[in-house]
């Protein structure tokens, strides 16, 4: 089993952590929100990995703990993270992860939370911002097999160019008609 603790929306999750003493440990904190993570050297000994996700944004680091569960064959993971964490983290998980995955979500209570920057509500950033954060990363990855190209054309209605002022409503009706012929 894979455990993430979620520094990213609190600095004290972690504490519930060292029940998980079998299992592979991950520390989400991110570029933004880097600390030190204060953690006495027995607990790390305790457990059989510790896997630091500190580089670039939550997509990225999310990314690198999907590709780490992969080769270790791992498919469950406890996400230990306060309530703002957890609306944020699922929403990542929606965009990122399959269905192969199964997510067990440990709530911090409010009122065993350390620091007053924990207690905030829960609700501090649109869903927007992290579909942005994700597809910013993905479209940054390089692709598999070869060059992936963008192809755009007037004909499809999701994606009309937009400095294109002709009645595409007239091409829609042609394209239907000469589908339905064939």
């Amino acid at each position: 089993m894979a455990v993430l603790v979620d520094l990213t929306h609190c600095c004290s999750t972690g504490a519930s952590s060292q029940q998980e003493t079998d299992s592979h440990i991950f520390l989400l904190y991110g570029k933004t929100h880097r600390r030190e993570n204060g953690f006495s050297e027995p607990y790390l000994t305790s457990h059989r990995s510790l896997h630091v996700l500190d580089s670039g944004s939550t997509a990225e680091c999310l990314y690198r703990l999907k590709q780490t569960m992969d080769h270790l064959d791992l498919s469950s993971i406890r996400v230990l993270t306060t309530a703002r964490g957890r609306e944020v983290l699922v929403r990542y998980q929606e965009m990122l992860f399959t269905a192969v995955y199964t997510f067990d979500y440990k709530v911090t209570p409010a009122d065993k939370l350390t620091c007053s920057g924990c207690r905030g509500s829960a609700h501090t950033d649109s869903p927007e911002v992290e579909v942005q954060d994700v597809s910013d990363f993905l479209q940054q990855l390089p692709a598999l097999k070869g060059n992936i190209r963008i192809l755009k054309s007037t004909l499809i209605p999701d994606c009309k160019n937009e400095e294109h002022t002709e009645d595409m409503g007239q091409w829609e009706k042609h394209l239907q008609h000469h589908c339905m012929a064939t």
